[in-house]
Formats: structure tokens, C-alpha cells, sequence
């Protein structure tokens, strides 16, 4: 007998005059959880994650604005605030009433400044491998990653080629995800990202990421900070500084991940946030 695999469905609402898409895994009745991906993520980056969650959650994956399925913004603004503002009108179009956020790198930034804003509107609060200020090691590597990545590949090999030296630490079953939902084939054979280009050009031309400490200190939600133990992003030393800041926060290190948690490590890092959940409704 073959077992179903569960798969969520694909589907759009208007935010800011942009059409965003996401994914729907259903259990429309059980508490919302929305996962925020990171700066070139997209929705089913979290998809070992969001298929193991969806059996007690409502949980919601969104392509940011310029990213994945989303439009990109003619206005090419791509910045926390807009992405914040994005995030509030998606919440209020789903029509959530409080809501679990998960959100990874960029996501979890958003995450952060969001839950600071509205408080009465999370539940809870995760946070993946970032803090409110980038560690400069890590900050170097991915404008280093940015410089060096082609705006497009002659085929699905060299994309995979490229995607192996450049992240040797995801497994063959997440490279392959990558190439199926980052890149978008044109005519001819090539291939192209789906991010808008500007998103990249933005980010090398910023100084720095936005100071999130003011945004920490507000939070009020239950929240959950994971850090990969290897990860160049947020350092032992922020993470512990971020647990002291937020009242009644914890923090758990994840072996055998980088920054990349959720596709370095989906296992270890599925058991921290259920663990986490658990105790959020005693269990």
C-alpha cells in the first residue's frame, strides 16, 4: 500500500497591489502558524518543517514580495518596513486573529518587528538563526555569495554545479528543491532565479542591516531563538544577550546546522519547535 504524502495548496491574495502567493497546508481549524523565509527563500524552503507541523497547526508559508510566485514590486521596494507592512495586510486579509510566526534570516526579522508592533496578534514568536544585528563574518559571506552568483545558468546542471560548491553543507534532496523552486526556466534551456535581481543589487549596496534591538526589547509573545552551531549570522554571545533581553524567551542551539537550519537540519530543529509549542499549550 502507498502512503499519500501530504502536500499543501498553492494559493494568492492581493497585498499592496502585488499579488502574493503561499501555501496552505490546511487545518483551517487549528491555531494559525505562518513561516517566513529568509533574503533568496521561498515558501517551500520550509516544507519538511511545515508538513510534519500541520497535523495540530494551520500553517501558512508565504513568498515574500519579489520572490518565488509573488510579483515583484514595480516600485522595487524591498525593504524590513515594507516587508512588515506586507505582513500585517497578509495577516488581515487570512483574516488570523493571532497567529504563531516562524520566521527564518530576513523572515525572522520581520517576525521581530511585526510581533513588537502588534502584540496582541502573536501568540508566539520563533526565531531562526538571526538577531537584531548581523554578525560581521556572516554579513561578508553573503555579500560575497551574492557577487559571485550568475544572473542565470546555461541549464539545470550547471545550476546544480553552482548550488553544490557554493552550499556543500545542504543534502542532495534539498539542492534539488532549490533548483526547483528558486529558478524559473526561460526559452532556450536556460535558467534564471525567481528573486528580482533588485533584491540582491539592495542588499550589497545597504551598509548594514537595521539595528533590531529596540524591536527585541519590546517583544511580549513567548518566543523561541534557535541557533545553528555553526552559523556565521548570530553568535553564542548575541543569542544569550537576546534570551536576557526578552522576557521569558528561551534559546536552543542546533548541532550539524549552519545558518541554513531549516534544510540543514529539519529533524533537530522540527523536535526544538514542538518541544517549544508543547509547552506553550502544557503538554
Amino acid at each position: 500500500m502507498t502512503t499519500q504524502v501530504k502536500r499543501p495548496t498553492s494559493k494568492f491574495v492581493v497585498v499592496s497591489n502585488l499579488r502574493v502567493h503561499y501555501l496552505d497546508w490546511g487545518n483551517e481549524a487549528a491555531q494559525p502558524l505562518l513561516m517566513l523565509h529568509g533574503l533568496r527563500g521561498y515558501a517551500q524552503a520550509w516544507d519538511p518543517i511545515a508538513r510534519d507541523l500541520s497535523d495540530r497547526y494551520h500553517v501558512v508559508a508565504w513568498d515574500a514580495r519579489g520572490r518565488g510566485e509573488s510579483d515583484w514590486a514595480k516600485d522595487q521596494k524591498y525593504n524590513l518596513a515594507t516587508y512588515v507592512s506586507d505582513l500585517a495586510s497578509f495577516i488581515e486579509k487570512l483574516n488570523i486573529q493571532k497567529v504563531i510566526l516562524m520566521g527564518h534570516s530576513m523572515g525572522g526579522r520581520i517576525g521581530i518587528v511585526y510581533s513588537a508592533q502588534h502584540p496582541l496578534q502573536v501568540a508566539a514568536l520563533i526565531i531562526v538563526d538571526i538577531g537584531p544585528t548581523v554578525e560581521a563574518k556572516g554579513d561578508e559571506r553573503i555579500r560575497r555569495e551574492l557577487k559571485e552568483t550568475p544572473d542565470e545558468f546555461p541549464s539545470s546542471e550547471a545550476a546544480r554545479a553552482f548550488l553544490k560548491k557554493q552550499l556543500p553543507a545542504l543534502s542532495d534532496r534539498a539542492i534539488e528543491a532549490r533548483l526547483t523552486h528558486s529558478l524559473r526556466a526561460l526559452p532556450g534551456g536556460k535558467l534564471m532565479w525567481k528573486y528580482d535581481r533588485a533584491i540582491r543589487e539592495q542588499r550589497l549596496g545597504a551598509t548594514a542591516p537595521e539595528n533590531l534591538w529596540p524591536s527585541l526589547r519590546a517583544l511580549r509573545c513567548p518566543t523561541l531563538i534557535l541557533r545553528g552551531a555553526t552559523s556565521d549570522i548570530l553568535s553564542r554571545q548575541t543569542v544569550e544577550a537576546m534570551a536576557n533581553v526578552v522576557a521569558g524567551s528561551k534559546w536552543m542551539e542546533i548541532s550539524g546546522a549552519g545558518h541554513l537550519i531549516p534544510e540543514e537540519n529539519p529533524k533537530d530543529m522540527l523536535a526544538a519547535v514542538r518541544k517549544f509549542l508543547d509547552s506553550l499549550s502544557g503538554k
